[in-house]
């Protein structure tokens, strides 16, 4: 398990570190080729709307074919959309491009939360929590190197650096094994691999229903927070430098909430952290000055930080391996659903109000998931119970 989670980690942060060169700079990319907040808020929508379209096919060939080639492939399109990048000659481009990247990552997230909690067992948490960590570990190190590089190379030099990390990424799959994960996955839930797990699907519709609160929340910071700091008066550097903040935020709540949430329950982490994903993204929008700007973001990071992995262990509880990829890619759907939404309504709120509404919206949607979350919970903690009674029945049925 250790040797394959930490190959999964490497992997993780290789392409997150890509991702979070080019990421907080597409906007600004955008603004320099004469886009309006429309126009990027589009950037964002094209991309959540590959991702939204293509999740749950990719989930699905995942169990099919495996983690590994699903993961691989991933790789090597991120290579082919940076040097489209690099082409890129006006924003219609630009939102075409990240169309492309957008199926890119879609094949990437539901193979690897799959593998994740398949190589951990009944610690999905605390896995997912090491696995997530290395994502805001590589974007936390790429935001900031993406506002260091445009400063002194200009935009394009950050495509040729996502070209070079999504290779790396690509080799590394080569020691990515995912062979018997699956079985000793059965074995930690207490049945054997070759015994039909029955899982409700209604199940999934709480992880989803967070998973479109917390995504339309990021996608907003990630594609419209770049600007509106820039309005603020603050330079491309601490722009990076902000987003870095962002992602240390993320890294402590990721290392953290997951391993919490397998001792203290799911809802003891995820409530709190919808709670302070409001409260800071109504602090984002009132803040005037740098220093109160960059309190903001740092607890809006680890609010954000602690829904992820505490969501993917929501499902990992109820779902046996052999269907976790298709679930995986209904909670990536959703996330990309939440991506479209975010990003598309936040630009024109921004276009024709002010850019501090987006904000508002994220506040708006975290206090109604929040009530979500604490209505809906018990009722999810009922069906994992009914779900791990046939587990324990099962096992009964195979030693006898």
């Amino acid at each position: 398990m250790i040797r394959e989670l930490v190959a999964v980690c490497v992997a993780v942060f290789s392409m997150s570190m890509g991702a979070g060169i080019v990421t907080p700079i597409i906007p600004l990319y955008a603004r320099s080729l004469g886009a309006s907040y429309v126009e990027i808020g589009l950037v964002g929508a094209f991309y959540a709307i590959a991702y939204m379209l293509l999740a749950i096919p990719s989930g699905k060939f995942s169990d099919r074919f495996g983690r590994r080639v699903v993961i691989a492939a991933s790789a090597s399109l991120s290579g082919v959309v940076s040097i489209l990048y690099l082409l890129a000659g006006n924003v219609n481009h630009l939102i075409l491009i990240r169309a492309i990247d957008g199926a890119a990552w879609t094949l990437f997230w539901p193979s690897i939360e799959a593998l994740t909690t398949e190589i951990s067992g009944p610690s999905a948490g605390k896995a997912m929590g090491l696995s997530t960590a290395s994502y805001g570990f590589g974007s936390m190190i790429g935001g900031f190197l993406g506002g260091l590089i445009v400063t002194y190379f200009g935009f394009r030099a950050t495509f040729v650096l996502y070209l070079a990390l999504s290779f790396v990424t690509s080799l590394l799959t080569v020691i990515i094994q995912e062979e018997g994960s699956s079985k000793r996955s059965f074995k930690a839930m207490g049945t054997s691999s070759t015994q039909p797990l029955t899982w409700d699907k209604a199940t999934l519709v709480l992880p989803c229903v967070v998973s479109v609160s917390y995504s339309s929340v990021l996608a907003i910071v990630l594609t419209l927070f770049p600007v509106y700091a820039e309005g603020l008066g603050m330079e491309t550097f601490w722009i990076g430098v902000m987003f870095a903040t962002f992602w240390f935020g993320r890294i402590i709540s990721f290392i953290i909430a997951g391993r919490f949430s397998d001792k203290l329950g799911r809802k003891a982490i995820l409530a709190p952290a919808l709670v302070g994903s409001a409260v800071a993204s109504l602090l984002v929008a009132l803040s005037g000055e740098i220093w109160l700007l960059s309190g903001a973001i740092l607890i809006l990071g680890i609010s954000l930080g602690a829904t992820f992995p505490v969501t993917i262990a929501l499902i990992s509880d109820v779902v046996p391996p052999s269907s976790r990829g298709i679930a995986m890619g209904f909670f990536e759907a959703s996330s990309g659903l939440g991506m479209l939404i975010g990003p598309a309504v936040g630009g024109v709120m921004a276009e024709i109000f002010d850019p501090r509404y987006p904000y508002f919206l994220c506040m708006s949607v975290s206090v109604v998931c929040s009530l979500v979350v604490l209505t809906c919970l018990r009722k999810f903690a009922i069906r994992t119970a009914g779900f791990h009674t046939v587990v324990k029945s099962g096992t009964q049925d195979t030693r006898s």
